[in-house]
C-alpha cells in the first residue's frame, strides 16, 4: 500500500513497529502460536525477558523520532525547484503525519485485529481518508503529480481496507478483488478533479492573517515564477513581522539566494528566525 513513498522506494518504517508489536503482544508466561507467522512459530521465540522489551522499546521510539526528524531536516522546500523536482514541497507536515499514522497501523494490526477485527478495518479506513486530505487540501507538493499520486495512494488503500471487510462480510475474496479493479481509474479521477477544485479555492490574496501553509498556497505562483519578485520578498518580511512565523523567512531567504542572487542578504534574513515552532494550521 506504500510502494510509492518518495516517488522513489518503498518506506520500510513500519516494519519495525509490527515487529516490536509481535514482541510486546507475546510478552506474557503463556506459550501459543504465532499466528502472523507462517509454520509452527511460538510466543516462546518472542519471550526476550525485561531487558529485550525494554531495548526493543527503545529501539523503537529511537527509529521513530529518527524518521520524523529525517522528514523535516530532508525536507527540500526550495521554489526554484519546482518544475524540476517530484519531491520539492513546502513543508513537512503531512509526510509526517504519514510516518505516524502508518507506525500506528502496524502497532494495531497486531495489538487489535485479532480480537476487534472490524474496528481495526474501520479505524485504518478513516486514517487513509484522512491522509488523502492532507494531500488534497494542503497541496505540499509543488509538483500537482506527487500530490496526485500519494492522493490515490492513501484513497486506494481506504477503498481496498473496506473492500477487504466487505469480502469477509460476503465469504469471497473475489468480489474484494474485482471492486478493487473496477474502483482504481475512479480513484485516479476523483483524485485529480479533486487537486483542481482546491487550486480554484486557493485565496487570490495573500492576507496576512492566514496561516502560514495557506499564505504559502496563495503566494506559490509567485515564489516559482522565474523572475524575481520585491512584492513577494516584502510580503514574506511582512508576514513574520506579524506572525513570528520563521517558516516565512526560510522561504524569504530561497527567494533572495535563487531569484535576487543575493546570498548573503538571504542569510542575514533567515539569522532572524526564532526557531519556535510556526503556528500552522494543519488538522
Amino acid at each position: 500500500m506504500h510502494s510509492y513513498r518518495h516517488l522513489s522506494g518503498l518506506d520500510i518504517h513500519s516494519e519495525p513497529c509490527y515487529n516490536f508489536s509481535c514482541i510486546q503482544t507475546f510478552f506474557h508466561p503463556k506459550n501459543e502460536i504465532i499466528n502472523e507467522y507462517a509454520g509452527s512459530n511460538y510466543s516462546s521465540d518472542l519471550a526476550l525477558g525485561k531487558s529485550g522489551l525494554a531495548i526493543a522499546l527503545l529501539a523503537f521510539f529511537m527509529l521513530k523520532n529518527l524518521a520524523y526528524m529525517k522528514e523535516g531536516v530532508s525536507c527540500n522546500i526550495q521554489h526554484s525547484s519546482g518544475f524540476g523536482s517530484l519531491e520539492s514541497k513546502s513543508q513537512a507536515y503531512s509526510d509526517q503525519k504519514v510516518k505516524l499514522i502508518t507506525s500506528l497501523i502496524a502497532l494495531l494490526y497486531v495489538m487489535l485485529s485479532k480480537e476487534y477485527y472490524y474496528f481495526y478495518l474501520i479505524f485504518c479506513t478513516l486514517a487513509y481518508i484522512y491522509l488523502t486530505f492532507q494531500y488534497i487540501y494542503y497541496l505540499p507538493y509543488y509538483q500537482d503529480f506527487s500530490n496526485v499520486v500519494y492522493a490515490c495512494e492513501f484513497l486506494n488503500s481506504a477503498f481496498m481496507v473496506s473492500f477487504f471487510g466487505i469480502g469477509i462480510g460476503f465469504g469471497n475474496a473475489a468480489a474484494s478483488f474485482i471492486l478493487c479493479l473496477c474502483i482504481l481509474p475512479l480513484i485516479c479521477i476523483t483524485c485529480y478533479s479533486c487537486i483542481e477544485y482546491r487550486k480554484t479555492k486557493i485565496p487570490s490574496s495573500a492576507s496576512l492573517d492566514l496561516p502560514i501553509n495557506i499564505f504559502e498556497l496563495a503566494c506559490r505562483k509567485k515564489f516559482i515564477n522565474s523572475k524575481p519578485s520585491n512584492k513577494v520578498s516584502h510580503l514574506m518580511q511582512e508576514y513574520f513581522s506579524k506572525n513570528n512565523s520563521s517558516i516565512a523567512l526560510v522561504y524569504l531567504a530561497y527567494h533572495l539566494n535563487s531569484k535576487h542572487l543575493q546570498p548573503k542578504n538571504a542569510l542575514i534574513q533567515v539569522s532572524r528566525a526564532n526557531y519556535i515552532k510556526p503556528r500552522v494550521s494543519s488538522i
